[in-house]
């Protein structure tokens, strides 16, 4: 019988009889011993396995990392996973659902998210995954927010490792309500908010009477202001646009099945959570640049997750990279400037509470891209739902202020927040709609022409 042995990045072979060993061939890798007998069969059972070896090879070079810090407690080895299907893609790679071995101090195995970088990446995509981890580290952990459980940075494949969250996006599931609803109410399905295609009314930039009653796009859309900063022909943007929403997750895994219930203090509590999650990222001072409702994942227990960290970026900053943003979402700072900062993302925010209000309808759905910059500049906003309290659209406008300054912290929309859940105020109430209301669409609409006022 031969021996056959993999050591030192070489195959070797031990004749029968000869005390030698004699060089094969070059191959890079870790140590391995294979029996072979006469006939050629492999004989194993005396050897561990090669995915044991590997595992204890990678782990030995993980902890010689830590020792010169070049790595830290986030490293795992990818032998670690067993993947499964994809259940997204974008242009950094693919994200797969896969069950992870003894990481994060979790003994046996988990199901997680691995976000895995394209195996031809570009310098520039390899140095924008490996900051979105670093980000992550500093993110930590928060119950409304995703965390990173792991990460594969020493070598390719590079890898994040997320908590994953079965029941789909917050978006999805709010237009899911929205077709409950209109099944309950006897009018059409979902599609028909869309088909009707109702005329928004914009209301200009003030709070109303306390008495009464994705989309990313690309840089040549010609939107320039009179103000000398650079046109949107000159930067750089992106999300929802007319062409339909970004693949996620919810489009390819099979959801736990969510119990749909078109309960106000719910929806509350949806604001609440997302504002919390925002006010741990604030605390942080992280901008998280991409807070939309698609991002936010909800799980079994209706417990809302902050994800989507790609944009993210430490305090204020400003964008010098040709990279798509979420348009529609955005400040007049951030659309204007370039400028972001955590007062951007509390403008976000209040697009959230108006896509929680509307049932996942689509912001400005009749504003063309190229004209929505002097659309918000000429003091214009989105219209009160009519489902919605005043005082819930009163704190929109208070987010959508022009000046960043003027806008409300993350720490005091929470305590705003939960003062009025404690008051058992009404944020939306669905019994007070006709039964002809027809809610905003949920795609973008025919632009409807809009003229720039002169200025006096």
């Amino acid at each position: 019988m031969a021996m056959v042995r993999k050591r030192c990045g070489r195959w070797m072979r031990r004749k029968l009889g000869e005390g030698r060993l004699q060089p094969i061939h070059s191959w890079r890798g870790v140590y391995k011993a294979v029996s072979i007998d006469s006939g050629g069969s492999r004989l194993s059972r005396n050897f561990p396995s090669h995915q044991e070896r590997n595992i204890i090879y990678v782990e030995k070079e993980i902890e010689e990392a830590k020792a010169r810090g070049d790595a830290d407690t986030f490293e795992v080895s990818y032998d670690r996973l067993e993947l499964g299907r994809q259940i997204g893609k974008g242009a950094f790679g693919r994200v797969f659902l896969a069950r992870a071995e003894a990481i994060a101090g979790i003994p046996g195995y988990i199901t997680v998210a691995v976000k895995k970088l394209k195996h031809k990446a570009s310098p520039d995509e390899v140095e924008e995954f490996l900051s979105e981890i670093a980000m992550m580290k500093r993110v930590g952990r928060h119950p409304n927010i995703v965390t990173m459980l792991g990460c594969c940075t020493l070598k390719q494949p590079y890898c994040m490792l997320m908590e994953y969250v079965p029941c789909g996006d917050l978006l999805q599931y709010l237009r899911q309500l929205r077709v409950e609803y209109e099944r309950r109410t006897g009018g059409e399905l979902a599609i028909s908010s869309t088909m009707k295609r109702p005329v928004p009314r914009y209301v200009p930039l003030q709070p109303p009477s306390t008495d009464s009653e994705g989309s990313y796009v690309q840089p040549d859309t010609q939107m320039s202001g009179s103000t000398g900063r650079p046109s949107i022909a000159e930067t750089e943007w992106s999300l929802l646009t007319s062409e339909g929403p970004l693949l996620t997750p919810s489009d390819i895994v099979p959801m736990k099945k969510l119990e749909y219930v078109l309960d106000p203090k719910e929806l509350q509590s949806f604001a609440i959570q997302i504002a919390r999650g925002m006010a741990h990222l604030e605390r942080k001072q992280i901008t998280h640049r991409d807070l939309a409702a698609r991002n936010v994942l909800i799980d079994e227990h209706k417990t809302l997750k902050i994800s989507d960290f790609g944009l993210s970026r430490s305090g204020i900053y400003i964008n010098t990279k040709r990279k798509k943003v979420p348009l529609r979402w955005l400040s007049l700072e951030a659309m204007r400037d370039n400028l972001y900062s955590s007062k951007s993302d509390v403008w976000a925010f209040a697009i959230v509470l108006w896509e929680i209000g509307t049932l996942g309808g689509f912001p400005y759905p009749t504003v063309s891209d190229m004209d929505l910059l002097n659309f918000l500049l000429e003091g214009k906003r989105l219209e009160k739902p009519d489902n919605c309290s005043d005082e819930l659209y009163a704190l929109m406008l208070h987010c959508w202020s022009h000046s960043a300054d003027m806008r409300p912290s993350f720490a005091e929309l929470v305590s705003h927040l939960d003062s009025v859940i404690c008051r058992k105020r009404v944020y939306v109430d669905f019994t007070s709609l006709k039964p002809d209301y027809s809610f905003p669409p949920t795609e973008q609409l025919a632009p409807i022409p809009f003229t720039v006022k002169p200025s006096k």
